[in-house]
């Protein structure tokens, strides 16, 4: 088998307190043997953020609010049926997702706290992830809300 692959990523500051960071995963796959496709990888995904930080104050710090842009393509390098059926069903369409993400860093007394949210999937898209076992009959989770609190001693 011949396995190729790229993750990169790329930032840039528009301004002081505004950037965009911008991530793309790739991979190739193939079974030379059989000239064909391997069975299980991931798709093509890219993704853009752009995130804000503001104006940290004495008790707050660095504060942050992000939004991101997640594009998963659909998996198009998938082994044929020339060498026996490789899958119960076709791979699923690619989605789009919308996720959100604030926190900051709490400074009062001696242990900084940093405080989050985040928010996966705003829109409540409903799609199917082509590695979860679970696409033949179900679709991923929607929304998905997480609160982080950090504590460091």
């Amino acid at each position: 088998a011949l396995l190729r692959g790229l993750d990169a990523a790329a930032s840039y500051r528009f301004l002081k307190q505004l950037s965009i960071t911008s991530k793309l995963s790739l991979l190739r796959a193939y079974n030379r043997n059989i000239d064909d496709w391997l069975i299980l990888m991931p798709s093509d995904r890219l993704s853009n953020e752009l995130r804000y930080t503001f104006t940290s104050g004495k008790t707050f710090r660095e504060p942050i609010i992000g939004v991101e842009f997640a594009n998963i393509f659909k998996q198009t390098r998938v082994p044929s049926d020339k060498n026996g059926r490789q899958d119960y069903k076709a791979a699923p369409d690619g989605y789009n997702l919308f996720n959100l993400n604030a926190s900051v860093n709490i400074h009062r007394g001696k242990y900084p706290v940093t405080a989050g949210i985040g928010v996966r999937n705003l829109f409540n898209v409903s799609y199917r992830e082509y590695l979860n076992s679970f696409r033949y009959y179900a679709d991923e989770a929607g929304r998905n809300i997480q609160i982080r609190l950090k504590f460091t001693l």
